[in-house]
């Protein structure tokens, strides 16, 4: 966070070493309360579901142990032949205690129950009963499972010594929802039952999971189970009723937890605003009496910043009022600072002004010294042309004359035509006269090259950038120039695919000028010049101009783009040349290197970016 005031300073500080540790600790203490309660629910729970799991054994063995000895009981076995309803149950409730929560079903050897009790009727209601088992191979059964109203059972044959069965005794434990509700559930408490598919549970809310999600859910510890949009700790416990197997799921409620949770939160949201107000109310004050002069130098320190020369009040607090003294003696110096900097700068301007002058005169004066060297040979280039033209116009003119008169010997008549032709030498006329003409077209096509590149040399002093062929404008300096190139001096040329350019294009013929011009100057007889062009793979075009002169040394190299420097001789140039070709590289972009050794000639290559 960036700080632009001292207030900004203070309210970070408050809000690091008071708001935010407070915020933290109380967070903290909110999480641990949580857990601790969660834990203490978990412990509760774990105690409550031993009990539930113990009872259920318990009831489990109850119904088998007293199956067992009423199937073994004489007296029992004597009634059940005589079908003595009111002795039977007599016997299981009060002779061997069987808990009213139980009930008795006696069936026949064909299965067909002829007998049912239970602690409200002694009629045999037929739908609780269907699916009771009605072979002699089921010991452990259940019933209702899809009806939500299940009966767990234990069913022993009735039998007379080592004979065939007299029928059997099944004692059911109902155990329907308001059973599981009462039994294993509390007031933030739920529960249910899993076999196979079917799930009892204490609330109907549970018939609308599905049970394998149930029992998937967790069987080492407890996971959170949301029901009526409310969150509980579940854990589940398998459980068996003689062969079958069930799963137990006890549910307890976060309700408390969360309660106290909430409760606390909304006091901490209190003890924050409250915070907040009293650091509000501290910094208003805080403004007022000691920042308010720190404020008016800080708007001070930006107006002076602008140029602008202000001064601040004294202030009636020591430690700023030091400061404003010191502030205001800063300013009243900076002031006589910036009027001594503008002088400074209005005489900086002038001789800026009259370095450019005199930089566009030295530019102009390398110009016209390059116009200088090529008018020279242009005049020499343009009168071997001429001349040769001009001695053939005369040979024409002669044949012009013969012909004149051989055509008006021809109107005279056929006599005057022959004798016309013994004295003009037609024959000879008629072979010369087609080379002639065809040897003024090529002199005059060099003319006309020739005068081209004065044309585009003309346009050498536009300075808007354009696109350039690179290789065209090589070729056509060339072309310019050849007068310069004595006969000994040998030009090769191996111009690459390279793009065109984005450049002033009369500032780079100039440096094309200025390497050719020296590189020819170099060579004292004969010689080779080598120009190159190709395009770099970091988006660069190299053109180099190799000779074969004399070459320069270290010292030389290093002074070769200073203004006025020159390693010919007095009268024989300026030195500029290559002062303003560096200027001309540089403001496009590029770089211009030399590599030379004394002897063995000298390498001037430009790089200039692709645009």
């Amino acid at each position: 966070m960036k700080l632009k005031s001292f207030r900004g300073f203070l309210t970070l500080w408050f809000l690091l070493f008071t708001v935010l540790p407070i915020t933290g600790l109380t967070f903290y203490s909110l999480i641990r309360f949580e857990e601790a309660s969660l834990t203490q629910i978990e412990v509760a729970a774990e105690q409550r579901r031993q009990a539930i799991v113990k009872g259920f054994a318990q009831r489990y063995n109850e119904a088998r142990n007293i199956a067992t000895s009423l199937s073994s009981d004489r007296v029992f076995i004597f009634e059940f032949v005589q079908r003595n309803l009111s002795e039977l149950k007599s016997l299981a409730y009060e002779s061997y205690g069987l808990s009213p929560q139980f009930e008795l079903v006696l069936q026949r050897p064909s299965g067909e129950v002829f007998g049912f009790f239970s602690e409200v009727s002694l009629r045999t209601p037929q739908t609780r009963l269907q699916g009771l088992p009605t072979t002699s191979n089921a010991s452990s059964f259940i019933l209702g499972a899809n009806t939500q109203d299940w009966r767990l059972g234990i069913r022993v044959p009735i039998t007379k010594g080592q004979g065939a069965a007299l029928g059997y005794l099944s004692i059911l434990w109902p155990l329907n929802k308001q059973v599981l509700s009462r039994w294993m559930s509390t007031a933030e408490g739920l529960s249910f039952l899993v076999y196979g598919n079917d799930i009892l549970g204490s609330v109907d809310e549970f018939q609308f999971f599905q049970a394998s999600n149930l029992v998937e859910e967790s069987e080492d510890g407890f996971y959170t189970l949301k029901i009526l949009d409310q969150s509980y700790l579940a854990k589940n416990t398998a459980l068996t009723w003689g062969s079958l197997p069930l799963v137990f799921g006890l549910v307890e409620s976060k309700r408390p937890v969360t309660r106290v949770v909430s409760d606390v939160s909304s006091a901490f949201v209190s003890i924050i605003a409250a915070i907040l107000v009293m650091l509000l109310v501290l910094g208003v004050l805080i403004s007022s009496k000691f920042l308010r002069p720190i404020d008016d130098l800080v708007r001070a320190f930006s107006q002076l910043s602008e140029g602008k020369m202000v001064r601040v009040r004294s202030s009636q607090v020591a430690e700023t009022s030091v400061l404003v003294r010191g502030f205001n003696s800063m300013a009243s110096r900076i002031g006589d600072t910036q009027k001594d900097l503008e002088a400074k700068v209005r005489e900086l301007e002038k001789a800026n002004e009259e370095i450019k002058s005199t930089q566009a005169k030295l530019v102009q004066s390398a110009k016209m010294a390059s116009l200088g060297q090529l008018v020279a040979g242009i005049a020499h280039e343009l009168n071997n042309p001429i001349g040769f033209i001009y001695s053939n116009i005369r040979s024409l003119s002669g044949y012009s004359k013969d012909l004149q008169k051989l055509i008006e010997s021809a109107k005279r008549g056929p006599n005057e035509v022959s004798s016309q032709l013994d004295r003009v030498d037609y024959d000879y006329i008629q072979s010369d006269l087609p080379k002639l003409i065809e040897a003024c077209e090529d002199g005059s096509e060099r003319v006309r090259q020739i005068v081209e590149g004065l044309r585009q040399f003309a346009k050498i002093d536009q300075s808007r950038p354009e696109y350039v062929d690179i290789n065209k404008e090589l070729q056509q300096t060339l072309q310019l120039m050849a007068g310069e190139f004595d006969s000994g001096i040998e030009v090769k040329t191996e111009f690459g695919k390279v793009p065109k350019l984005f450049v002033v294009r009369g500032e780079i013929i100039q440096v094309f000028l200025n390497l050719l011009a020296n590189a020819r100057q170099a060579i004292h007889g004969s010689g080779r010049i080598q120009i190159r062009t190709l395009a770099h793979s970091n988006h660069r075009v190299e053109i180099s101009v190799q000779d074969s002169g004399e070459g320069m040394d270290d010292e030389q190299i290093a002074k070769i783009f200073d203004p006025f420097y020159t390693t010919r001789e007095t009268g024989f140039g300026r030195g500029l040349g290559l002062s303003v070709s560096y200027g001309i590289i540089e403001k496009h972009g590029g770089e211009i290197k030399v590599q030379s050794q004394p002897g063995q000639g000298t390498t001037m290559t430009l790089l200039l970016p692709i645009s």
